[in-house]
């Protein structure tokens, strides 16, 4: 069990309880903190890579994520996300019923859901939890608020193409959606 604090984040296990949570969208207020609750199948380097991609985030815009062991215990909560493994077949299924094509290896729902590929490498592991925390707190892919899809970008939604940190990119969109001050950074 995960029980230490890394920087300003703090793992906890918790009490089970349901989790009904919606994700913000674009014209609404953005959470102040999220809570990212690891599902029990989630292994020792997934975690480390939670742990790492919320620490990144942090550091990067200032938004407070906290994670915790177990169940969701929010419900209705925007901020609140439940990350589990998943196999390629239940990734794939799924991202078919949701209507994008190909063979995802991460899917962050609206529902407060986030499915990450079992049995990856450890940075593209890294890079998908980077990525999907990224849509948690509101990002979305450049192509899809923008003409370009070649921007480096953390959320760029081809691996090979994208950054492997977060960056200026990402903290520009993360700083425009919440009306704060663009940062001055360069990758």
């Amino acid at each position: 069990m995960i029980s230490s604090i890394v920087k300003n984040i703090t793992l906890i296990a918790l009490p089970f309880a349901l989790s009904n949570c919606v994700a913000p969208s674009y014209n609404d207020t953005y959470p102040a903190a999220y809570n990212f609750f690891l599902s029990p199948n989630v292994d020792a380097e997934t975690q480390a890579s939670v742990v790492e991609a919320a620490n990144e985030w942090t550091d990067k815009t200032g938004v407070q994520i906290a994670i915790h062991n177990g169940p969701a215990t929010c419900t209705g909560d925007w901020g609140c996300f439940q990350i589990t493994m998943a196999s390629e077949d239940t990734l794939a299924a799924d991202a078919k019923s949701e209507g994008y094509p190909g063979h995802p290896i991460g899917i962050e729902y609206d529902s407060g859901s986030i499915l990450i590929l079992a049995a990856q490498p450890v940075l593209e592991n890294q890079f998908i939890v980077l990525h999907e925390m990224g849509h948690a707190i509101g990002l979305k892919h450049p192509c899809e608020i923008g003409p370009d899809c070649k921007i480096y970008a953390v959320m760029n939604p081809v691996y090979e193409m994208g950054s492997l940190t977060v960056s200026c990119n990402d903290q520009k969109q993360y700083a425009t959606l919440r009306k704060e001050t663009l940062p001055s950074c360069s990758d």
